[in-house]
């Protein structure tokens, strides 16, 4: 917060703060107009056109593009990091609101930085919305209580949309909440789609998921909007329990699977009808982490149901086939319950999500 900064709209009483940053070399009235075109559509916003600290010509920038290349560009993004940081709790302080409240709008250089703030430990806002930007390197992590919205010409030819794309499968490959809108002939801008694009994401509903924990002794499903749980269920069928149950051996045979797989069944049958499959299937369970190792975040149906079916080959006397797979009998269990509860629920995938210590026109280079 800084004396230059342009307050667009001024509750009485904020209710949401909104703060835009803009591109290398320019300055906080650019991003007024839109600001202004925003204000209509954010009930109780306080709207703040932020301008970024160092002089670069005749704007202002986070950090130089002096001679800027993809090697040395997150190290001088991380030094701008803290001073960006100061900046939005600052904000937060006057207005006494939080990082839930809070949207970050930024254009070129702004996304850059906003983007990356999504990576710290405490991200400082629940939504981000990136206008023609791009990571600095690319995501380590993802909290589901933020939301990041893409934004992208496909004419840009200062950040081509590709680094975009790229962003939207990785973030969406660590379990975040990510959106990625394209406009068609647009450059390295800002126009009207773009401004009604922002007002549609900013005012959907929080984002429905579901997660799954592979406890020892039960499989919990929890059903949740944005970060309120809705439901909870607890089946008695863990990880520890089918291993002593049923798996008397390492492998298990065929019939000890087969009766694994019943009792399963009659547990998960106990949900009732089958999930809304279009929200994500999720799981921090370390249970899950080894068969992530192989696979990254992202476990598709098809590749669970090879992963079993080798398993299932090794039960029949062929222990070759489980080579490179997690071992031991609860390794088994989990497969196990993860093939059954993707099939019978209809989810095409599960995201692994690393649990964390505390707990988801500019010039032509920025």
């Amino acid at each position: 917060m800084n004396t230059h900064d342009l307050i667009v709209e001024r509750p009485s009483t904020p209710t949401q703060l909104v703060l835009l940053f803009h591109g290398v070399g320019s300055n906080a009235r650019d991003l007024e107009p839109l600001g202004e075109a925003l204000v209509p559509h954010l009930a109780g916003a306080l709207v703040v056109s932020v301008q970024a600290p160092e002089a670069a010509g005749r704007g202002w920038q986070w950090f130089s593009v002096q001679g800027v290349t993809e090697a040395d560009r997150p190290a001088r993004v991380a030094a701008a990091l803290p001073g960006f940081l100061q900046t939005v709790q600052r904000w937060q302080e006057a207005t006494a609101l939080t990082p839930a409240q809070t949207t970050l709008v930024g254009f070129s250089q702004g996304a850059i930085m906003a983007l990356e703030s999504t990576q710290l430990d405490s991200p400082p806002a629940a939504r981000v919305v990136a206008l023609s930007g791009r990571f600095a390197r690319p995501p380590r992590v993802a909290y589901r209580s933020v939301r990041t919205h893409l934004m992208h010409g496909d004419a840009d030819a200062v950040m081509p949309v590709r680094g975009a794309v790229e962003a939207l499968a990785q973030l969406q490959g660590l379990g975040a909440v990510a959106t990625l809108d394209r406009f068609p002939g647009l450059g390295h801008g800002i126009d009207g789609r773009v401004v009604d694009a922002i007002v549609r994401r900013l005012n959907e509903p929080a984002a429905r998921s579901t997660w799954l924990h592979f406890g020892d002794e039960k499989l919990v499903v929890r059903q949740q909007t944005g970060d309120q749980p809705d439901t909870e269920r607890h089946l008695d069928v863990g990880t520890a329990r089918i291993a002593k149950d049923f798996f008397r051996h390492d492998p298990p045979t065929a019939q000890e699977i087969e009766r694994a797989i019943d009792a399963t069944e009659d547990a998960i049958m106990q949900l009732g009808r089958p999930a809304d499959v279009r929200a994500p299937l999720l799981s921090t369970s370390p249970a899950l982490r080894p068969w992530a190792a192989l696979s990254g975040p992202t476990m598709t149906i098809e590749l669970v149901e090879q992963w079993f079916q080798r398993l299932a080959s090794a039960s029949l006397g062929q222990p070759a086939a489980m080579q490179g797979l997690p071992s031991g009998r609860e390794a088994a269990a989990t497969l196990l319950l993860l093939r059954e509860f993707l099939h019978h629920r209809g989810h095409a995938s599960i995201v692994f999500v690393e649990p964390r210590p505390t707990l988801v026109g500019a010039p032509a280079s920025a």
